[in-house]
């Protein structure tokens, strides 16, 4: 059993270990004094002290929603100690880091807070100065440079001999910078730069190169930029610093288009510095900057840029092969399956198919659940398919639809593909049952949006659009489909899917003559009625507003019960509108919102707003006001009006 050290000296030793900001080992001498020596008159000094303390060792540590607790908890349990403002900032600090700004604010800025009262009774206070400069970093950090230049306005007069002298005016650089004072800033800028020594090897100067650098690039001074970099790319930068003055470097390098020397910039970097923490980010930057280049050449002989791929696929594997526990390696396999993808299509190789299925596959296993998991089960898939192993693309197509129908920004664009694809392989095995199923789920994707808008989807948030499929991709499958299944009781809605798809690209003609020939074919089908709305539609996009005005009149003596046919109603009213006949476009907008049999909604709302205007031009001002004036008693009814409508009317 150890001795027990004596009251005064154990508690002694505590108090120093804090004060030289040694805050775990004194977090342990202030446990150690309480667990001995609780009748001590110092107990609930050492109580606070021990938490202080155990606040700014989990801060240090970077676990910040602790720290945040006891900064919290040292608040509330002693507001009337000596050192509240001390733990007051210290929440706000870490609130910060957390990202809690709003808590953060309330904290600093609040009116009536506690640090504002302090820091108006006492504004030279080094703990009044340190929340002051906290403030205007959280202003500069949100975009409201206003506020932290008024911020700054209350400082008090900080001597160039002072510990805050460089914090103030870099904060002061970085509101004239926000604020587009290049000039200003730059002046500041310099100042501190020779005030700080070309020979400072302090994290200070770093971060004054970083921001005179951001000057010179809002100035699109690229080049000066890029130079005031090197000044951080060496040995005695902080290590941090020296990596983010690489990555500026290379970002300015591949906005110019010199992805040569930009390449050349970052492996040289890895080379001079093998030990980086960030190694691998750098080596994924790398393979993804070869694997642009190869995207850029869209147009050329690929097979001429394969060496890209092989190159990009070498960095790739280096983050997989050194760096096994890193958080990337899922985006190292994602952009090395695309690599290889790349490079079986130039070839059409198999085996180079089923090995990109297999990067595909390893980075699913790994990626967190996002669209970059959903495109790479997707890619698996399509790596089956090319290499004509229909069964499992099957599969792995089917169980794309399963899981991602219900993830936000996934369903739009990969799940139409995986449908497209699955009726291609009901083709290529002559299974119509899949192929059916699957163009059943199309036909109704393709209804429920009504008009599909054009979609690209992008597989990595890397700027590499590697998957656009305009609407070719949905005509193909549907040509597909009419020509190996043209028994199909699908058919009309298939050959309907066609028309759209023309739609999508606004080749109007082509659309028209589809729906001309449809409407010869498929008599009393049920999809007529959307079917001549749509050929009316086109008809009008195209400039024959004539012959759309007869198909849309003819559509409301026949289908008046539709769910169009309000719409229709709304269309030809718009018609006399464009021809400058106010009195007829007055009296077919007045159908639209006074038939009992269709709803109240957006359409008959402003409808109604139309019938106003026509009313106001034909000098009918009592009944445009009447108009406006039922609408807004249905504004005051209605809980679902569009609040642009509202303020419209």
């Amino acid at each position: 059993m150890g001795q027990i050290v004596d009251e005064d000296s154990l508690f002694e030793a505590a108090t120093k270990a804090y004060e030289d900001k040694m805050y775990s080992a004194a977090e342990a001498s202030f446990e150690q004094f309480l667990t001995h020596y609780q009748v001590s008159d110092r107990f609930i000094l050492a109580t606070e002290l021990r938490l202080l303390c155990r606040a700014e060792a989990q801060y240090e540590r970077g676990e910040y929603e602790e720290s945040a607790r006891s900064f919290f908890e040292l608040v509330r349990t002693f507001p009337n100690s000596p050192r509240y403002m001390l733990a007051l900032i210290g929440e706000a600090q870490t609130r910060a880091r957390l990202g809690e700004t709003a808590r953060a604010l309330e904290i600093l800025s609040t009116a009536d807070s506690d640090f504002r009262k302090f820091f108006q009774a006492n504004p030279e206070n080094e703990l009044a100065v340190r929340g002051q400069l906290l403030l205007i970093e959280l202003h500069i950090e949100g975009g409201r440079f206003t506020d932290a230049e008024t911020a700054l306005s209350r400082l008090p007069d900080i001597g160039s001999d002072t510990a805050s002298y460089w914090r103030v005016e870099f904060l002061k650089a970085r509101v004239l910078l926000g604020k587009k004072q290049l000039d200003a800033a730059g002046a500041v800028v310099a100042s501190l730069l020779t005030g700080l020594g070309e020979e400072d090897r302090s994290e200070r100067y770093a971060r004054t190169v970083m921001l005179k650098a951001s000057i010179l690039e809002a100035k699109e001074a690229f080049e000066e930029a890029r130079v005031e970099l090197q000044r951080n790319i060496r040995p005695e930068a902080p290590a941090d610093m020296r990596r983010e003055a690489l990555l500026k470097t290379v970002d300015l390098q591949m906005r110019q288009g010199s992805h040569g020397p930009a390449l050349a910039t970052l492996t040289q970097f890895i080379e001079d510095y093998p030990e980086d923490e960030a190694r691998d980010l750098l080596k994924l930057t790398a393979g993804e900057i070869h694997l642009s280049r190869f995207y850029e050449t869209a147009g050329t002989n690929k097979l001429e840029n394969i060496e890209l791929l092989m190159d990009a696929d070498s960095f790739f594997q280096q983050v997989i092969q050194d760096h096994p526990e890193s958080e990337l390696v899922g985006d190292a396999w994602l952009n090395r399956g695309w690599a290889m993808w790349e490079r079986a299509l130039v070839g059409r190789e198999d085996e180079i198919f089923r090995n990109a299925g297999e990067a595909f596959r390893a980075a699913y296993q790994v990626l967190p659940q996002s669209a970059e998991k959903a495109s790479a089960k997707f890619k698996q898939a399509d790596c089956s398919f090319e290499s004509s192993d229909f069964r499992s693309a099957t599969i792995l197509y089917q169980e794309v639809v399963a899981e991602y129908e219900v993830l936000p920004g996934v369903a739009d664009e990969i799940i139409d593909l995986a449908l497209y694809r699955l009726v291609k392989a009901g083709v290529a095995e002559e299974d119509q049952g899949l192929a059916n199923r699957a163009m059943q789920e199309i036909l109704t994707r393709f209804q429920r949006s009504n008009h599909f808008e054009q979609r690209s989807y992008l597989p990595l948030g890397h700027g590499l659009n590697r998957m656009n499929r305009p609407a070719s991709e949905a005509r193909d499958v549907f040509h597909a489909f009419i020509e190996r299944f043209p028994q199909s009781d699908l058919i009309p809605e298939a050959q309907l899917g066609l028309a759209r798809s023309f739609e999508r690209e606004g080749n109007w003609p082509s659309a028209i003559e589809i729906y001309d020939r449809w409407m010869g074919d498929h008599g009393g089908h049920h999809n007529q009625p959307s079917a001549q709305y749509y050929r009316a539609v086109a008809y009008d996009a195209n400039g024959q507003t004539a012959k759309a005005l007869d198909l849309l009149l003819e559509f409301l003596e026949e289908f008046s019960g539709h769910s169009l046919a309000q719409l229709a109603q709304n269309r030809v009213a718009d018609y006399y509108w464009e021809q400058g006949d106010i009195v007829a476009a007055e009296q077919n907008y007045q159908h639209v919102f006074q038939s009992e049999v269709w709803p109240r909604n957006r359409v008959s709302y402003q409808a109604r707003i139309m019938a106003s205007r026509c009313a106001f031009l034909r000098q009918a001002y009592s009944a445009a006001r009447d108009y406006l004036e039922a609408l807004l008693q249905q504004f005051k009814e209605s809980e679902t009006v569009v609040a642009d409508l509202r303020g419209e009317a």
